[in-house]
C-alpha cells in the first residue's frame, strides 16, 4: 500500500518538483525520482553527464529494470544492478561498415543506411561503401535505395563489424495517375498561345449576366477591351478589326450583339478555344492582332442531358444527345436577351426606307434606320 502512494506521488510531482531552475526536466531529476521509489543508489564516473534534457517516455514503476531500461534508452549510458547500487557506465562506440550490392553484384551508390534506434543515419559512396559509427547494443538497420529495393536487419554491436548487403528490387506500389494540362506553355514550344476549356468560363466572374468569350479574353494580359462592358478585342495595342475569329474553322466577321454588349459566342456548347496573341501559324493566314480558334462540343453520344440558364440580362437553353447511340449525335443552345423588355420599339415605312422607332422608359422616342 505504502508502495502505491509513492508511485501516485511521483505522478502528482513530477511536473513540479522535477523541474530544474531552467524549466527542463533533466535525466539526473528522473534518477532522483527513481531513488525515493526504490531503495537503491547510482555509482557512475564524473565525466558523465547527467544534467542532459530528458525527452523519452515516462516510467512505469513496475519494476526497478523496466523503469532503468527506460530512462537510460537512447542516452548512450548502459546501467548494471548490482545489490543495492545501479552502476552506470558509458556505452562504446562500434563501426558498422559494409558494402551494397545489387542482385547482380554492382555496387550501389547514395544507398540509404539508417539505424531506427538511434535515427541516425549515412550514404554509400561512390564505391557503394558505408560507414556507421553507433553505440553498442541491439539496433534495427534499414538499407534502401530507390531503385533497388529495401531491407532491415537487427544487428547487435559488440565490437565493430562488417557486413554486406544485397538490395532485390522488390517493390511494389499501387497504381500512380499522374494528371496535366498538355495544353500548359511550360509543354509548348509555341510563344503567344493562351487555351481555355469550358472549366475556365464557370470559375470567371461574370457582371449581370452569364459567362462570354470575349469579355474572358479581355482580361488576359496583352489584351484591352476599348470601351467598358463592350465586346471590343484590342490585343497589344492593334485595333477591333484586326482580329480572326473562327468558329470550327469558320471565319466569323460579326462577333457581337446588342451593340457589343454581348458577344456571338454561347459558352455552353465551347469545348476549347486557342488564342494567339503572337506567332500565328501558317494555317490561319494573317492577321495583325490575334487569332481566336473556337471549337464546339460534337454532343453526348451516350445519354441525353441539358442545361437552363436564367440571368439578370439573357437566359440561355442547352440540350444535347445521341442521335444513334454511338455514332452521331447533336448538341443545341439556344439564348434570348431580355433588352426588348426594357424598351419598346414600332416599326413603320418612310419613303421606302426602314424606319425604327425605339422609346425608352419616361425619355423621348428616337427613330434608327438600322438596328444592329
Amino acid at each position: 500500500m505504502d508502495r502505491i502512494i509513492s508511485i501516485i506521488l511521483l505522478f502528482s510531482t513530477i511536473c513540479v518538483s522535477s523541474i530544474n531552475s531552467q524549466g527542463r526536466v533533466t535525466l539526473e531529476d528522473m534518477m532522483g525520482q527513481m531513488k525515493s521509489i526504490y531503495p537503491v543508489s547510482f555509482v557512475y564516473d564524473s565525466s558523465i553527464k547527467l544534467n542532459i534534457p530528458y525527452s523519452g517516455k515516462k516510467p512505469s514503476m513496475v519494476s526497478l529494470e523496466n523503469s532503468l531500461e527506460t530512462i537510460f534508452s537512447n542516452t548512450g549510458i548502459k546501467w548494471e544492478i548490482n545489490g543495492d547500487y545501479v552502476i552506470l557506465k558509458r556505452l562504446s562506440s562500434y563501426t558498422l561498415s559494409g558494402y551494397i550490392y545489387q542482385e547482380n553484384g554492382e555496387t550501389v551508390i547514395n544507398a540509404t543506411v539508417w539505424d531506427i534506434t538511434s535515427n541516425t543515419g549515412t550514404l554509400t559512396n561512390e564505391h557503394g561503401f558505408y560507414s556507421l559509427t553507433l553505440n553498442e547494443g541491439k539496433h534495427k538497420i534499414r538499407f534502401s535505395h530507390i531503385s533497388c529495393g529495401e531491407q532491415t536487419e537487427d544487428i547487435t554491436l559488440k565490437g565493430n563489424k562488417s557486413q554486406n548487403i544485397y538490395l532485390k528490387a522488390d517493390y511494389r506500389i499501387n497504381e500512380v495517375v499522374v494528371t496535366a494540362d498538355l495544353n500548359s506553355p511550360i509543354y509548348t514550344t509555341q510563344t503567344g498561345k493562351v487555351s481555355l476549356t469550358a472549366k475556365d468560363f464557370v470559375n470567371g466572374n461574370n457582371f449581370m449576366s452569364s459567362p462570354d468569350v470575349v469579355k474572358k479574353l479581355q482580361s488576359l494580359s496583352g489584351v484591352a477591351s476599348g470601351t467598358e462592358l463592350i465586346s471590343g478585342l484590342y490585343v497589344h495595342g492593334g485595333g477591333n478589326d484586326e482580329n480572326l475569329f473562327l468558329l470550327d474553322g469558320t471565319p466569323l466577321y460579326q462577333v457581337n450583339h446588342a451593340g457589343g454588349l454581348f458577344s456571338a459566342f454561347n459558352t455552353d456548347i465551347v469545348k476549347n478555344i486557342d488564342f494567339y496573341k503572337s506567332g500565328f501559324p501558317a494555317r490561319y493566314g494573317g492577321r495583325l492582332s490575334s487569332v481566336v480558334d473556337i471549337r464546339t462540343n460534337d454532343g453526348n453520344m451516350k445519354e441525353y442531358h441539358g442545361s437552363f440558364t436564367l440571368g439578370l440580362l439573357e437566359g440561355r437553353i442547352q440540350f444535347e444527345g445521341p442521335i444513334v447511340k454511338d455514332r452521331t449525335s447533336f448538341n443545341v443552345a439556344m439564348r434570348r436577351t431580355w433588352i426588348d423588355l426594357l424598351i419598346s420599339h414600332n416599326e413603320y415605312k418612310q419613303k421606302g426606307q426602314d424606319k425604327y422607332k425605339i422609346c425608352l422608359p419616361r425619355h423621348q422616342c428616337k427613330s434608327y434606320s438600322h438596328i444592329f
